[in-house]
């Protein structure tokens, strides 16, 4: 740690020269316990912090931070004690660690912390005179610091240089997060009490902090504020300067300007620096000033900009968010934070494919520079050698090019805006009329842009992704499979653009249930990204983790599982835990750990996927709500289904709000809850929800799909259970031989089916041998496969009291399986309870139904949210 920056006060603080143990002349002492103090590096208005030698169990440099005497207020206490426990929830590299907490006899309260022997990071970039691409790597590892800080419920409120550190680790630079002083916790609970900004006080730094936080206790402040204040260093790294000038007659002058002015763009405050101070700038970034200024304008004024917006909302929501962008930038892909016009989006593809179109590349930016520029340029174009010859004609067909791309703006830019993003549920619900407008749209392409295939291309995709983000798969794939021909049939072989509308289709196929489909695409662009020159690793990635998807869903998933674990390894090193990319593996593997050795990993992946996307996403984004049916179906795999119900319920409520009724993914709910409630024998809603289900899947779905099936096999066993005989029997003989075609005449699902067949004809009292013998044909690999079917017969064996007993020990035995089984498991006792019931053993079902709540106790609270079974 070093001392804080004297040219930037920190107005929640008093005077900085009072000392520890004494008055303020009397030097620190020499020996405190086992630590042995080395120097004052930092004070405040609460604390003052040194460095100490830790002498035991171990020798080792540490921070000691202690409140001053004469400030032991409630409210100090309470924000020093918040601080230890905002440190101590904190597991980061890049922020301080805390190590002990204690209290010296006379009680004054201190804990001890991560030395850290670095620099305050704008010294260090200036010092080591790093570039911008090093300053953004550097600060995109704090962007991670912060975040972390997020996901544990903890708001910094005092970001600024002198508060972040950087060591050397080698060749590597580490910025270390310091001084959670001025704290606020998201959860009020880490502090007991709740602990609030004082109206009339600041607590912070002016010139880091947000509108909201410089509104002086009159407005709440959330993670946004250190988003924006991240905002402000990043300014500060780039430029050499703050967005506002910090120059008042009065903090309140500073705040009025910051609440009332907007922040200039970065490029635009440079060029407005006095001729050395621009030249000591650009110096300590290796570069021109000039350049400095060209490298400024666009993508890093946008990103400043969006970071530095006074209206909350319209920041970066995260600050991993923020840190995506600058990976998008330094990748030389089209950043979030700026209008994506289509433009926009070729010069960036040009970058990223530099060795590729280097001629198009110096073409496009003759053209970028104006009328004059590309006059210029063709006239040296005609006067060059044979080589130069063929630049320019090679630089003719990039402006052709550029200008098709232009053309193509034109018109998807107005789809895009005036159609497609309302439509994307993503960003809020289904709209009917959207959808219809969509619909209208792709029928109006062909006359549109008949003589414009690139055109009609570009615009057939984008209307055929947003179909299938609304679940609706055949408009998807109608659209998809058009854009693809006609780039097939204008554009060469291994074209991205070729390459981007397999990976749609394939995504189709997909959605659609038609994984062996999906697979052969993804592996077929594997192959073909995997051999190219220049090898994209994030790409394969991507790839890899979709080919994983659908090996995963034709059941293979030990194939599947290593392709999960390469992509979320490869993601934390790149990306790092909590970024979106990252997120998504963790939970992808979460799901394919079905082993009873990987149920633990399982569980805990998932858990902190949910908590990251719940705070990041928020409660009711669609990708909140998969994680958290993936938590309810972790909850009934561990036999927990009360509690599974409660999160099923949850999930279905909110994706009705959000998707609505006939969205694949909320009757994939419907689908879920049903399934609990059959185990847990609610047959009445269990009959509501899959029939709506099932209604639902047919009406969105083609008859094919897999969905539709297994819901339809579901339905099947509620008829059987519900004794409507004759709708059952229709339904059976309608199902099999859908089923025998889709997934063989020996499949699970075909098993399942002969388990109604048998449980209706024992509802029936029937012959059952034919079924009996039909079970044992199915030679099935799973771990209750016997055990089921050793009910089943015992079930169908009954004539005394003592058969009673051995169909009793039969179903004890199916008990001990968790997992496949439940639905089975929970007719079986239902039978034998009536079985027993009709020798009027009050006793034996007494026991039995006894024994079935055992099996899945009630929840131990009905619980109103679904935070608290997640704590």
């Amino acid at each position: 740690m070093v001392e804080r920056d004297p040219k930037t006060p920190s107005y929640s603080m008093s005077t900085p020269d009072e000392r520890l143990f004494g008055s303020d002349h009397e030097p620190p002492p020499q020996q405190f316990g086992r630590f042995l103090i080395k120097r004052i590096i930092g004070r405040g208005g609460m604390g003052i912090v040194y460095q100490a030698e830790q002498t035991e169990p171990f020798h080792r440099d540490v921070a000691l931070k202690f409140i001053r005497r004469g400030s032991y207020g409630e409210g100090v206490i309470k924000r020093f004690k918040l601080e230890r426990q905002a440190l101590a929830v904190m597991n980061h590299e890049n922020i301080a660690r805390v190590f002990d907490a204690d209290a010296t006899e006379d009680g004054q309260p201190y804990f001890v912390m991560e030395y850290v022997a670095g620099d305050r990071i704008d010294h260090f970039c200036d010092q080591n005179k790093l570039n911008l691409e090093q300053r953004l790597l550097l600060f995109r590892d704090v962007c991670d610091a912060v975040q972390h800080a997020h996901m544990k419920g903890v708001i910094h409120r005092d970001l600024k240089p002198s508060n972040i550190l950087v060591t050397q680790d080698g060749n590597r630079m580490v910025p270390k997060v310091i001084d959670f002083g001025v704290v606020k916790p998201l959860d009020p609970s880490m502090s007991g009490d709740s602990l609030h900004t004082e109206q009339g006080k600041l607590m912070g730094t002016p010139q880091y902090m947000s509108p909201e936080q410089l509104s002086m206790g009159q407005e709440d402040v959330d993670t946004r504020a250190d988003v924006y204040a991240l905002g402000v260093l990043l300014f500060e790294l780039l430029t050499g300067t703050l967005p506002y000038e910090d120059k008042w007659d009065n903090v309140y002058q500073y705040i009025v300007n910051v609440r009332k002015a907007d922040p200039p763009l970065a490029s635009v405050r440079v060029r407005a620096m006095d001729r050395e101070k621009i030249q000591a700038v650009a110096a300590t970034r290796g570069v021109e000033p000039e350049a400095l200024m060209r490298r400024l304008s666009g993508d890093l004024d946008w990103m400043l900009l969006r970071a530095l917006a006074k209206d909350r909302n319209e920041r970066y929501a995260t600050a991993s968010g923020m840190a995506t962008d600058i990976d998008r930038y330094l990748r030389d892909e089209p950043v979030w934070a700026s209008k994506p016009t289509w433009t926009y989006l070729m010069r960036k593809f040009v970058r990223r494919h530099k060795l590729g179109v280097a001629v198009a590349l110096a073409f496009l930016a003759v053209l970028v520079g104006g009328i004059a520029t590309t006059s210029y340029a063709m006239v040296r174009a005609q006067k060059a050698s044979e080589e130069a010859d063929r630049q320019r004609l090679a630089a003719v067909a990039a402006r052709d090019q550029a200008e098709e791309a232009e053309r193509r703006s034109q018109a998807v830019n107005q789809f895009l805006t005036n159609m497609i993003s309302s439509a994307d549920p993503e960003e809020g619900h289904r709209d009917v009329k959207v959808v219809d407008v969509l619909a209208q749209a792709a029928n109006q392409v062909n006359t549109s842009f008949a003589d414009e295939p690139a055109v009609e291309s570009a615009v057939r995709r984008a209307i055929g992704q947003t179909f299938l983000g609304l679940g609706l798969y055949d408009e998807a794939q109608a659209q998809i499979d058009l854009a693809l021909q006609t780039s097939q049939h204008h554009l060469p072989t291994n074209h991205k653009e070729i390459q981007a509308g397999l990976r749609d289709l394939a995504d189709v196929h997909y959605h659609r249930g038609r994984y062996k489909e999906s697979e052969a695409i993804y592996r077929r662009l594997l192959d073909t990204v995997q051999s190219q020159e220049l090898v994209d690793p994030v790409e394969v990635i991507d790839l890899k983790n979709n080919l994983a998807l659908s090996i995963k869903f034709q059941g293979r998933l030990q194939d599947a599982i290593p392709l999960y674990r390469e992509a979320l390894a490869f993601r934390i090193e790149h990306f790092g835990p909590d970024d979106d990319r990252t997120i998504e593996s963790m939970n992808n593997l979460a799901v394919a750990l079905k082993r009873p050795e990987e149920k633990v990993e399982a569980e805990s992946l998932m858990r902190q996927v949910f908590e990251k996307v719940r705070v990041v996403k928020g409660e009711n984004h669609p990708w909140t709500l998969s994680t958290l049916n993936n938590l309810a179906y972790l909850q009934a795999e561990r036999g927990d289904m009360y509690e599974a119900i409660v999160f099923h319920r949850a999930c279905l409520a909110r994706r009705i709000e959000v998707l609505g009724e006939l969205h694949p993914r909320t009757l994939q709910s419907r689908d879920a809850l049903t399934q609990c409630l059959l185990a847990t024998g609610q047959l009445a809603e269990a009959h509501q929800q899959i029939a709506q289900a099932v209604d639902g899947f047919k009406q969105v779905l083609r008859p094919d799909h897999p969905n539709v099936l297994r819901s339809s096999l579901l339905l099947v066993g509620v008829l059987v259970d519900v004794h409507d005989v004759d709708a059952a029997q229709r339904a059976m003989d309608e199902l099999e031989p859908r089923l025998v075609e889709a997934f063989g005449a020996d499949s699970r699902l075909l098993f399942e089916l002969a388990l109604h067949r048998l449980g209706l004809a024992l509802h029936l009292g029937g012959p059952v041998e034919q079924q009996l013998a039909r079970l044992h044909e199915f030679q099935l690999d799973l771990p209750w496969y016997e055990a089921v079917i050793d009910s089943y017969s015992a079930a169908s064996k009954v004539h005394s009291t003592d058969d009673l007993v051995q169909w009793d020990r039969a179903n004890l035995r199916l008990s001990q399986y968790l997992e496949g089984a439940e639905r089975h498991y929970a007719r079986m006792e239902r039978m034998l309870a009536e079985a027993y019931d009709k020798q009027s053993n009050e006793l034996q079902v007494a026991a039995t139904r006894k024994r079935f709540k055992l099996r899945w106790p009630d929840a131990r609270t009905e619980l109103e949210s679904i935070q608290k079974p997640l704590n």
